[in-house]
This record gives C-alpha cells, structure tokens and sequence, in this order.
C-alpha cells in the first residue's frame, strides 16, 4: 500500500468485489510493437480480461503532511496482491489510478525453463496532470546461486552477505 511504513497509517476492510484484471496476457511488453501502439502498448492489443475476487481495503495516511489522504487498494483474494489502487488528494479528489496485469512466461530456473505468472506491465495515471507511466517487467530469471542461508533477518534487513 503505503511503502511498507503500515505504522504510518489506518486500515479499514471495505468489502470484497470482483473486477475485471488483465491476469493472462499474450502480448510481451518486452517484444511488442510500440510503433502501431503508440498511447498504450499493452491495453491496445486484443487482451482477455479475466474477474479476479479481491478485498477492497480503504487506507487514510495519519500524518495530515501526507500527500494522499487515502487510497482504496484492491486486493487479490488468492494471492494478496495488489491489482488497482485508487489514490486521493488533501482535499478528497480522485488523483491517481494504478493498475497491475500479469502474464505467463518461461521462467528461467536452474531446472529449466518453467512457465510462470508474473507482473508484466503495471501503469500509473496521474488524472490532475493526464501524465502516464508504465512499467515494464522482462528478463526476469530465478533459483540462480543464491543459498538458502543468505535468508536471514541480519541479511534481509541490511546486514553484509
């Protein structure tokens, strides 16, 4: 929600809903035609929205200085995910919208390549300025060396390897 600081703020369970999420995507953001998909390389293509069950979680800042007074952020009931978030102003205005879509790809591991559903775009609208950044997930590999005693608080929490 709030980068990680869940002191800072108060959470109140809204309810659940079901939405509509781009959970399978086939287009890669990474090999994509930009040219023919200029205002949103991932949404223009022909994509298949699947309903995902989600909590929906209301979650005000305590600190007035704060620059959103709140977001409602919507999350994956089955994997705790956050897929849509909703941010307001000082003042209560709708400002900004952030989506998150997934797609299936070959993970590289030590044992081969396995499929995988992973974040593959994610989008942030600012609604006061119309300004729009997108995030685009590739290369991403796993299992490549990393010892499973290198997973200790000292180590997680800034501490030396």
């Amino acid at each position: 929600g709030f980068d990680g600081k869940i002191p800072f703020f108060t959470y109140e369970m809204m309810g659940e809903q079901t939405i509509l999420v781009l959970m399978s995507q086939k287009a890669n953001p990474e090999t994509m035609d930009r040219k023919n998909y200029p205002f949103h390389p991932v949404l223009n293509h022909n994509e298949e929205f699947e309903t995902v069950d989600t909590y929906v979680i209301d979650i005000k800042a305590k600190d007035p200085r704060y620059p959103y007074s709140r977001k409602t952020v919507w999350v994956d009931k089955n994997k705790f995910s956050v897929l849509y978030f909703q941010a307001y102003d000082k003042n209560g205005k709708f400002w900004k919208g952030f989506w998150n879509g997934a797609q299936v790809r070959p993970l590289k591991t030590t044992y081969g390549e396995e499929p995988y559903r992973i974040q593959s775009a994610s989008g942030i609208t600012d609604f006061k300025t119309g300004y729009w950044i997108e995030t685009i997930t590739g290369g991403l590999s796993m299992n490549h060396g990393v010892e499973p005693e290198y997973f200790r608080p000292e180590t997680l929490s800034g501490g030396t390897w």
